[in-house]
């Protein structure tokens, strides 16, 4: 795949507002559901410290890789816009997050609020991404 195909300041874009949208889910949103559900998880206040800037290093270049991902397997579409890369994202993320984190979920005995709760941010997080990959895409390569 030529890196030419690629938006690359659509990729750096969706994985800033990934990265953001994280924020706003489990911060602003879900914030004191979701401190609730780890704790019932298992996870002391000690574990779930704000102040290690390492989740969030990690948490951003994550976004990269998905942004970038999807920059990649959208690049080829013959079916360029914003629509198309929500569809893709629901579909990705049903397919390979929902499904896969659900098995672990169950396994781990981690309360299925918890799986609820990260999936519907991953659901909307992947549809955000794709939209804003398959919709920003230059006259170009499309």
């Amino acid at each position: 795949m030529p890196a030419k195909s690629i938006n690359h300041l659509a990729a750096i874009a969706s994985a800033i507002v990934f990265f953001m949208w994280g924020y706003i889910w489990f911060g602003l949103l879900f914030k004191n559901q979701a401190m609730a559900l780890m704790s019932q998880a298992g996870m002391t206040t000690g574990q779930m410290n704000p102040n290690n800037p390492v989740p969030y290093v990690v948490g951003f270049f994550m976004a990269l890789v998905l942004g970038y991902g999807t920059a990649i397997a959208l690049a080829d579409s013959d079916q360029p816009g914003a629509a198309h890369g929500i569809s893709f994202g629901l579909f990705m993320g049903v397919v390979f997050y929902a499904s896969t984190t659900l098995t672990s979920t169950l396994f781990s005995g981690r309360p299925l609020g918890l799986w609820l709760l990260n999936v519907g941010w991953a659901l909307i997080g992947f549809m955000l991404v794709g939209a804003i990959v398959g919709g920003w895409r230059s006259k170009a390569t499309v």
